[in-house]
């Protein structure tokens, strides 16, 4: 009997070819990266929780079993915004999208500025949201492009009372499309523009009150990033970008093979 007829030998390569098999078809991390924020913690090396502060006023971000709370507490009107941010650029096609449930996102009393949660994209000379929002004069779902001097050459609404649901952005050649979903209804597009098909280097969910006092409170339930190539700005020590490679698993299992080749001839 030679040791490829072996049962043992048999069992052990099947073992080695499924765990090849599992590391290969894993969902590739340069191309896709979805957290469930209700079951799971964010990739630390993906994304970074931001809340910076305004003076003496910061808001907060706070894992909660309902998913990633970000809130800002009640205060002047040039609070800075928390953000949940991609530590990672995007190439060519992609979508970007979060589910979402506020708990406190008023109409301001009066005068102008809103209280929103949104998906926010950047490029090289413009950036654009998706967005729900309250302001003095409605509430509902909106997109926004703007350059880098706050100039918009694109905004649209549409009236909703929703308090949860979903955002998401989506380029797809040079066209960028805005789409919203109200509670767990079906999404839907609100509109689109010509974006141009440059590297995105800005990815970022999160909760602002745009020239506001109020007390907003949003929790991100979940949050998936598709592209063509997303690029990692960095990894873990010892890992290199785009961690962990398909590769890595052939390697794994092909030094597992030889081991436990030379362990069987041992024993003949």
């Amino acid at each position: 009997m030679t040791l490829m007829d072996r049962p043992a030998f048999g069992a052990v390569i099947g073992i080695v070819c499924c765990l090849a098999t599992a590391a290969t078809s894993a969902a590739d991390p340069g191309r896709e990266i979805v957290v469930d924020l209700t079951h799971e913690r964010y990739d630390r090396w993906a994304f970074r929780a931001m809340a910076l502060p305004s003076g003496s006023y910061r808001g907060r971000w706070q894992e909660v079993d309902a998913g990633l709370r970000g809130a800002l507490p009640a205060g002047p009107k040039d609070r800075r915004p928390v953000q949940l941010v991609g530590l990672f650029d995007l190439e060519g096609d992609f979508e970007v999208e979060a589910r979402f449930r506020a708990r406190k996102l008023p109409r301001p009393g009066g005068g102008s500025g809103s209280n929103r949660v949104e998906v926010r994209v950047g490029g090289s000379d413009r950036s654009a949201s998706v967005f729900r929002e309250a302001s003095p004069e409605a509430e509902g779902f909106g997109y926004a492009v703007e350059t880098p001097f706050g100039v918009g050459d694109a905004e649209k609404h549409s009236p909703s009372k929703a308090t949860s649901g979903r955002l998401k952005v989506r380029r797809v050649g040079t066209t960028l499309s805005f789409w919203k979903g109200e509670g767990g209804g079906p999404i839907a597009e609100l509109g689109s523009v010509d974006f141009g098909s440059g590297p995105i280097r800005e990815v970022a969910f999160q909760v602002a009150a745009r020239g506001t006092t109020d007390a907003v409170d949003v929790t991100f339930e979940e949050v998936a990033v598709r592209a063509d190539r997303i690029v990692r700005r960095e990894s873990p020590p010892g890992r290199g970008a785009g961690w962990p490679s398909p590769g890595l698993g052939l390697v794994a299992a092909a030094v597992l093979a030889v081991l436990a080749a030379r362990f069987l001839l041992s024993r003949r």
